[in-house]
């Protein structure tokens, strides 16, 4: 006959759920634990942590200097010779697959180290991402091989202040072309006097003639305001010696009639 198995949960697995606001009878009535009044006994209330009533808090109050490596650190998992000796055998390889078989690390895909700490007396093959001097010399001493994953870093020498820092090759500068020459003020002078004479003279020519034709023209318009007056002033005459011969016939019939 199979036997009947009765699973039991651990004692304070599982905990009655509390009723609040039932009365003070049930011990969380009224405030139902949170107390009277405020922020906090409100549904929905409360605040972020850190949050200090508005004054200045404390993760700002702080200073910050410095620079921090914390969020590039590499977590390994650890393993010491110990644990190798007790749970392998003769010949065996040491990798991240068969320590996980084995039970001696928890997870999968996870950077480990190897320690030292114990004696080990099986020729393995070890192949981790770090092994210490110590776990390397007692693994050879026991006849087995090594075989680090992860590179040793290589140490950047400082130059010194001898050496002298190759120059960058320059580039060659692109040809500029040449600006036209600015003549000076003498050679402009030369070539105003180099002008012959005759040229000088003909544009003197000219400009005589514009002017006694300017003249003539002048004159002409006098002469011809001179007649206009002359014309005017003989006009004003005739009249006058008609008045004087008449006046002289007047006089004369009145002496005849006396």
């Amino acid at each position: 006959m199979s036997e009947t198995i009765i699973l039991r949960s651990p004692k304070n697995a599982t905990k009655k759920k509390r009723i609040v606001g039932r009365g003070i009878g049930c011990g969380k009535g009224g405030t139902c634990g949170r107390g009277h009044d405020g922020q906090k006994s409100r549904s929905g209330g409360g605040v972020r942590p850190g949050f200090e009533g508005g004054q200045m808090p404390l993760y700002r109050r702080i200073a910050r200097r410095g620079f921090s490596n914390a969020r590039f650190k590499k977590l390994y998992e650890i393993v010491n010779i110990q644990d190798i000796e007790n749970k392998y055998k003769n010949g065996e390889e040491v990798n991240e697959i068969t320590l996980y078989k084995k039970g001696i690390i928890n997870k999968k895909n996870v950077l480990i180290k190897l320690l030292g700490n114990g004696e080990l007396t099986k020729k393995l093959k070890v192949d981790l991402d770090k092994i210490s001097e110590s776990a390397v010399n007692k693994i050879k001493n026991a006849g087995g091989e090594v075989n680090v994953k992860v590179e040793a870093k290589v140490k950047i020498e400082k130059k010194t202040k001898t050496e002298v820092k190759a120059q960058p090759e320059v580039k060659a500068k692109p040809e500029v072309k040449a600006k036209p020459e600015v003549k000076t003020k003498t050679e402009v002078k030369t070539k105003t006097e180099v002008k012959t004479k005759t040229e000088v003279k003909t544009k003197t020519e000219i400009k005589d003639k514009d002017t006694t034709i300017i003249m003539e023209k002048a004159e002409a318009k006098e002469k011809d305001t001179t007649i206009i007056k002359e014309k005017a002033e003989d006009k004003d005459k005739t009249p006058a010696k008609e008045k004087d011969t008449t006046i002289i016939m007047e006089n004369k019939k009145e002496k005849g009639t006396e």
